[in-house]
């Protein structure tokens, strides 16, 4: 997932912070401090996990909030712009979809169910396998 002009975002495992690389590549993971080099913090949380990420087209970073049953969407400057509920504790994964692309999909664990909720832009893959429909 890479929005235009603004790098690729990167989490580690158990880390609460989501990072944005200005490219990612082997040289981006330092083995023996296992971190990532040459990052920029975009968020960091103080509670629950996350998962799944996906953006727009405008560069906002749609997360799966693990254990907070919500999806966060963040703007390219680390901004939180809102918290989507999903009826569920355990998102876990995050697509776009539908006739626009402005239909979010997200997986939730623990009811084993498929959650949908309308955004004001398409999803970034969705744009880009739908170029003439953006």
């Amino acid at each position: 997932m890479r929005p235009v002009g603004s790098g690729v975002f990167a989490k580690l495992e158990g880390d609460p912070r989501v990072f944005v690389l200005p490219t990612y590549t082997k040289s981006n993971f330092d083995k023996t401090s296992k971190d990532l080099r040459d990052k920029r913090l975009l968020v960091k949380f103080d509670t629950h996990g996350f998962d799944g990420m996906r953006c727009d087209v405008d560069g906002n970073l749609y997360i799966a909030r693990h254990g907070k049953g919500t999806v966060v969407e963040v703007s390219p400057e680390g901004k939180i712009l809102r918290e989507i509920d999903v009826l569920g504790p355990t998102p876990s994964n995050i697509c776009f979809g539908g006739p626009d692309g402005r239909t979010a999909y997200v997986t939730e664990v623990k009811h084993r169910r498929l959650v949908q909720f309308r955004v004001d832009r398409p999803g970034l893959e969705w744009a880009q396998l739908h170029p003439n429909l953006k």
